[in-house]
């Protein structure tokens, strides 16, 4: 099946116009924000600069670690700077660019599908190309503009009955982010039960995108499972058992407060008194309600909409009860879930206004709730509040940790002797600009060997996470660098940390509740020199 017969709903007539223009404004807003790589984008660009550089796919040259969990991202990037001198971070942000313009055309497409006129069909559109949190991956280099898109691309086709073409989708999609498999697997459940003895085949097209990675997956690193999958498995972090849960709530009723209120400026806000967090049920509960209108009616129109709107529950109920033991859902797994909520919530609105409102008032009312979703979008954007920054500057972007590890890692780079290590709990930026520095991970997520020294007592914890004092004590590291959060209660305490470790460097941050970036180096090691604030971006 060729691109042009799953784009098909959108050029007819002169309908055409709009998607584009819709497009453009997607790929304007993020071409001309740029890039604002956030520290877990900077783990897949130094696997790429390495990949580049001749060393291979790995983290650390010579350790054959399977450490990203989007390897589709990782070999787009490798593949796009094999061929061109590039800036990885800039290159990531221009492709998310261009793909999250072909989602906006994607949407419009799944929108025109219910059966909506060029213009209702726009508002979904519109509401991506706006979106805070999209603008905020895709500047920050993170593969959720991939994802999306092969979502979008897999849904579209399997509306269409195209279903093998939807398989092959769903392969990238796995690729691109495991988690994918929320999506995937109710798709493939419902071809089962639709046509049983063809569901086979759509098995091998999936098989197909899928085999050869893990293939080269298992020669290459020994595994086909990423690391980074297994560290995130394992007892490391100590979140509240609800969090996810009230994560899932800032990202659905951030649909219409996100970009008036900031909320996504400073990342998911974590650890908020139960106070605060109420008011978020009773706002949620009228969007389900308004969301159910929507899935009702498509539903009726057409039974393959179950699958496409229904799987972001399943997505966010599977994070909900990895909550209950612990494990925390990072801000950017949620994002690809968003158009299909915005979809629902569209949907069960003109659904309301074109058959519940008094007729007089069903213009009015469509144009009032498109007019609502998208001012909540664009009021995302900076619209010269803050002098410093561009005026189509997303306000959800924030860099300040990125920012004084990036200072860190130039310190480092002129100090470290070949064969010394620095171990870190975050290891993105410091990782991605001091190359040449062997780097363990504290999470276990390119080091394996970390994850024998969890889980920890609950009374070394300050915060989410902390650095085990015997890791340290084993592995012996010429430098340790993070923020004192992490090792408040687990390192701090320790008498031999005192004994054998200075503290050389020292930025303030209230980060994650922290006082300071700390950089430590044993004392038999050449001291870094003093170091300063670190400026803004």
């Amino acid at each position: 099946m060729s691109p042009k017969a799953l784009l098909r709903p959108i050029f007819r007539r002169w309908s055409f116009a709009l998607p584009l223009l819709w497009a453009s404004v997607a790929v304007f807003l993020r071409w001309h924000v740029g890039p604002w790589p956030i520290d877990d984008a900077y783990i897949t660009f130094r696997y790429v600069a390495h990949g580049v550089q001749g060393h291979g796919l790995v983290y650390n040259p010579g350790e054959r670690i399977l450490g990203v969990s989007t390897p589709l991202w990782m070999l787009v990037l490798t593949g796009l700077c094999k061929h061109v001198v590039c800036d990885i971070p800039l290159l990531a942000a221009r492709v998310n660019a261009v793909l999250d313009g072909v989602s906006v055309l994607l949407l419009y497409a799944l929108a025109r599908r219910f059966r909506l006129s060029p213009w209702a069909a726009s508002v979904p559109a519109l509401f991506w190309a706006f979106y805070p949190l999209s603008l905020k991956y895709a500047a920050g280099g993170m593969e959720t503009a991939l994802a999306t898109l092969l979502l979008l691309a897999m849904f579209n086709l399997y509306l269409r009955r195209q279903e093998h073409w939807a398989a092959f989708m769903a392969g990238g999609a796995l690729l691109a982010r495991p988690d994918a498999l929320a999506a995937v697997g109710p798709m493939f459940f419902a071809m089962l039960r639709s046509t049983p003895r063809r569901a086979w085949t759509k098995g091998l097209v999936l098989g197909a995108v899928l085999l050869p990675w893990w293939w080269f997956s298992w020669h290459y690193y020994g595994q086909w499972l990423p690391q980074s999958l297994v560290a995130k498995s394992a007892p490391i972090y100590r979140a509240s058992p609800g969090e996810n849960f009230w994560q899932g709530l800032y990202l659905f009723n951030g649909l219409l407060l996100s970009g008036p209120l900031g909320w996504t400026a400073h990342g998911f806000y974590i650890f908020q008194p139960l106070i605060m967090r109420l008011p978020l049920i009773p706002m949620a509960l009228g969007l389900v309600a308004l969301w159910f209108l929507g899935f009702q009616h498509a539903r009726r129109q057409d039974g393959r909409w179950s699958v496409v709107l229904g799987f972001p529950w399943l997505f966010l109920g599977t994070y909900v009860l990895l909550g209950l033991r612990g494990n925390l859902a990072a801000e950017w797994y949620f994002v690809p879930l968003a158009p299909f909520l915005a979809l629902g919530l569209w949907f069960g609105w003109v659904v309301y206004a074109k058959t519940r409102a008094p007729t007089a008032a069903r213009r009015w009312l469509l144009v009032f709730g498109g007019s609502a979703l998208l001012l909540a979008q664009v009021a995302g954007l900076n619209w010269g509040r803050h002098a410093e920054r561009p005026f189509w500057f997303p306000r959800s972007i924030w860099v300040e940790r990125e920012t004084m590890y990036r200072q860190i890692a130039s310190h480092l780079r002129q100090n470290l002797q070949p064969g010394e290590t620095v171990a870190a709990p975050e290891i993105g930026t410091i990782g991605y600009f001091c190359l040449s520095c062997r780097v363990l991970d504290t999470v276990g997520l390119v080091s394996p060997q970390a994850l024998r020294y969890y889980p920890l007592p609950p009374d070394l914890y300050v915060t989410i996470y902390a650095v085990p004092p015997d890791l340290i004590r084993d592995a012996r590291p010429q430098y340790l660098v993070g923020l004192d959060v992490f090792w408040r209660r687990s390192l701090f305490e320790q008498p031999w940390f005192q004994e054998e470790y200075t503290l050389v460097m020292e930025e303030p941050t209230t980060i994650f509740g922290s006082t300071a970036l700390q950089v430590f180096v044993r004392r038999e090691t050449t001291a870094l020199p003093s170091s300063h604030p670190a400026e803004a971006p």
